[in-house]
């Protein structure tokens, strides 16, 4: 009976301490959680390690990202970390979508702690993922692989440019031509002599006297019978006028 209780006992710590060992797995975190831009513009995605109180001391942390939709155009680590730069542990190939960088943490780190980050283009609009690839590693004081296998990933939209209204301007009216004016005609050497001929006033015709007379018999008023009327009177007075001094004087009777 004690023996069946000591193994069973045995066995429950046994499964504690892997559960323990399970929660205590390294995983990767990324800021933003999502990456949602227009295409042309640039992102900044930030990576960061949780060691889940273990301590780590090197990371190696591969990207897979969709080549179509974003262009990685740097990294950079944060302060602390030492850059490996050997081949296979730093690697920036646009052209398969793969981002490899690896650095050691001299003394190692047990809490969350800032890893690097990168910058991305957006080269068109779509949707895609930014994953964790399966040859990342993270290595504990015994060098033993202490990655969570079950990584996160997450999501990249990107959308159209915004294109700027353009204003549409007014179509402007066809000038119109002023109608054409035909150049007056050049006048010739004679008609250039007629034009500059003083002109010589005629003299006044009898119908023209005889016109200004009735105007004056009228007195201005304009009516005929008035100037006839004044014409017979002064004919009268000029008959008169020659009978009165053309008759003879007659003799006085003595």
């Amino acid at each position: 009976m004690k023996k069946t209780t000591l193994t069973t006992l045995i066995g429950i710590a046994g499964t504690l301490l892997l559960v323990m060992q399970a929660s205590a797995a390294t995983t990767f975190s990324f800021s933003p959680a999502n990456i949602s831009v227009k295409e042309g513009q640039e992102v900044t995605l930030n990576i960061a390690i949780d060691p889940h109180g273990v301590k780590n001391y090197t990371v190696k942390t591969e990207l897979n990202y969709p080549m179509d939709l974003l262009e990685a155009k740097s990294f950079s680590f944060e302060s602390g970390w030492i850059a490996i730069s050997r081949a296979g542990y730093d690697v920036m190939d646009n052209s398969n979508g793969l981002l490899i960088k690896t650095a050691g943490y001299p003394g190692g780190i047990s809490g969350v702690a800032p890893f690097g980050s990168v910058s991305f283009i957006a080269k068109k609009s779509g949707n895609g993922t930014v994953s964790v690839g399966s040859n990342s590693l993270v290595l504990d004081a015994t060098s033993k692989n202490a990655l969570d296998s079950a990584q996160s990933q997450i999501a990249v939209v990107i959308t159209p440019a915004t294109v700027a209204p353009t204003s549409e301007s007014s179509p402007v009216p066809a000038q119109q031509n002023a109608p054409e004016v035909a150049p007056a005609p050049t006048p010739t050497v004679g008609e250039a002599a007629q034009q500059t001929k003083p002109i010589v006033s005629q003299p006044a015709t009898s119908s023209t006297l005889l016109m200004a007379a009735l105007g004056t018999l009228t007195f201005g008023t304009g009516k005929t019978w008035i100037g006839i009327l004044s014409g017979a009177v002064i004919l009268l007075i000029i008959i008169l006028a020659i009978y009165f001094f053309t008759r003879k004087p007659r003799d006085n009777k003595q």
